[in-house]
């Protein structure tokens, strides 16, 4: 394997791991997630874990309509996320945080996403506004964490109708403007949203 080729990881669950280590000792700079077909149910990949491995690059994702929980934290992933991220709609846990991810969510990130428990972007560069519909994902039951970014613009109201026991961390961004004072949004105190230009 070369320096800066892309390569594909199937998700058997047998030789994941090991083509994943594979990979990231020869410094891939792409690396393309896919599934194999939906007719055999061994091979359906319900967990992606590259939790501080040292990989780089850019990321893209194939067919991975079975994917619940995925973890790229602490690399140094970089680049926007592919739009088809948001086709893994059984996805509940989905941490990148510590890497060099960029620019904004994609569109339809919430809407999409509907099953979503635990979000974590802390940490990364992503920019942009805070997309609306992220207050549609009523399943959260953690933590949304949003903080050490750039996001810009104001902060939708649309997230006080999380639910009121998530705490959402928008803190270190380049938001502006009043701290919406609805729903779980009430009450979080000045520590939720310090570093901000507000």
């Amino acid at each position: 394997m070369s320096c800066g080729s892309h390569h594909s990881l199937n998700s058997s669950p047998s030789s994941f791991n090991s083509d994943a280590a594979k990979l990231c000792r020869h410094g891939v700079e792409a690396i393309r997630l896919t599934s194999m077909t939906d007719d055999n149910p061994y091979m359906r990949f319900w967990r992606c874990r590259f939790y501080k491995v040292k990989a780089v690059g850019e990321i893209t994702f194939g067919n991975l309509q079975f994917l619940q929980t995925l973890d790229l934290s602490h690399n140094s992933f970089n680049g926007s996320l592919p739009s088809s991220l948001i086709q893994c709609r059984k996805l509940r846990n989905l941490d990148f945080n510590h890497n060099n991810f960029s620019a904004s969510l994609p569109d339809g990130f919430g809407k999409n996403l509907g099953l979503l428990q635990k979000l974590d972007l802390s940490y990364n560069a992503f920019g942009g506004s805070i997309p609306n519909d992220l207050g549609n994902l009523s399943n959260f039951q953690e933590t949304v964490d949003l903080s050490h970014n750039k996001f810009n613009g104001s902060i939708p109201p649309t997230l006080g109708n999380l639910p009121e026991r998530v705490y959402i961390d928008l803190t270190y961004n380049e938001l502006i403007g009043p701290i919406p004072q609805n729903g779980a949004l009430i009450n979080r105190g000045p520590t939720a949203f310090i570093g901000n230009i507000r």
